[in-house]
């Protein structure tokens, strides 16, 4: 019996320190949403009554040395640095480095996931009226392979491709992870392959994942922003080289790529009535064509010719399956 007691005690205090982390975590995203909303800047005092009107408060106002520690921790936690000044008589605090979160770091998808988490949360009454997209699988491997990339170990996992019926097992040294498309992969290095045959893995693909004890040394020169720099989306594969190619955008395509660029090194480059020209460099991979084939009715491929040549037999290819005329897969195949 007083076994049975303490296991249940010890579960009860475990949950009660889940419940106060996840509630701070969720009062440093709330001062900074409150903050950054505030363009001119906002009081200690005015913080401190809206913070008294939220669910999170329990009634208390904010106290100056509760804002104080809280702006330590959301500078450690997310890279946001809240900053005093003077206005006028009275100082306000803003967020001195907004830019920080709009970037790719994992500080800043960490925020934006907390920040939506805690929406969510306030709408759980209202559940059936928001409406989410399906996430494939292989999130349940993440803890594993951050902890094996952190620590430099060799995974053990087995890997089932989509046109095969069997898995593979082999062992992979972890290099990042990055998201595409609501889909997770990881990079890393298959040891059954050359030295500097380093690929690119669905997480939704794993069947298995397993840490070892095995260490193995990092490559100096890989990097994993420069990795990915010249590609769209999480293709590498191929012998595309990186070039220049421009795009010619029609009707609401062009408020959609000036809102959300395709690739960091977009460029509008020509802009009339009727329609706006945009620049990329980059390779034209798979996954960059098949972006522009989603598009295709609103834009035209300019340049390079070669490029602009693909992309129209990749049309006719469509155009002929749709009128019920023979396509060579073959050929379309070896475009990929």
């Amino acid at each position: 019996m007083f076994c049975s007691r303490f296991f249940v005690t010890l579960q009860l205090k475990k949950k009660l320190r889940m419940a106060s982390a996840n509630d701070l975590f969720q009062k440093y995203v709330w001062i900074v949403n409150t903050v950054l909303r505030s363009s001119n800047g906002i009081t200690l005092e005015e913080i401190s009554r809206r913070w008294k009107g939220t669910n999170l408060s329990g009634g208390e106002r904010l106290s100056r040395t509760s804002f104080n520690r809280c702006r330590d921790r959301i500078r450690e936690l997310f890279d946001v640095d809240i900053e005093c000044r003077r206005s006028g008589a009275t100082s306000v605090y803003y967020v001195e480095n907004p830019e920080v979160l709009l970037s790719s770091t994992p500080q800043s998808w960490l925020l934006r996931s907390l920040t939506i988490g805690g929406a969510l949360q306030q709408g759980s009454d209202i559940k059936e009226r928001i409406l989410l997209e399906s996430i494939p699988g292989g999130q349940e491997y993440l803890p594993v392979i951050i902890d094996a990339l952190k620590n430099c170990l060799l995974l053990r996992v087995e890997y089932k491709k989509f046109d095969s019926h069997d898995s593979q097992s082999f062992d992979l040294e972890p290099y990042c992870l990055k998201v595409f498309r609501q889909r997770w992969y990881l990079v890393g290095h298959n040891l059954g392959y050359e030295p500097n045959d380093i690929r690119v893995y669905a997480l939704d693909r794993f069947t298995k994942v397993s840490e070892t004890d095995v260490s193995f040394a990092y490559p100096d020169n890989f990097d994993a922003s420069v990795f990915f720099d010249n590609n769209f989306g999480v293709y590498v594969g191929g012998e595309e080289l990186a070039q220049r190619i421009v795009i010619r955008a029609y009707h609401s395509l062009v408020n959609f790529l000036r809102t959300l660029p395709l690739h960091h090194s977009q460029q509008e480059i020509d802009t009339q009535e009727a329609w706006s020209d945009f620049s990329f460099f980059l390779r034209p991979t798979y996954d960059f064509r098949q972006e522009l084939l989603s598009q295709a009715e609103q834009l035209e491929v300019l340049e390079p010719a070669e490029f602009r040549e693909q992309f129209h037999a990749l049309l006719e290819r469509a155009s002929k399956r749709h009128a019920g005329e023979p396509v060579d897969l073959k050929k379309y195949f070896k475009t990929r």
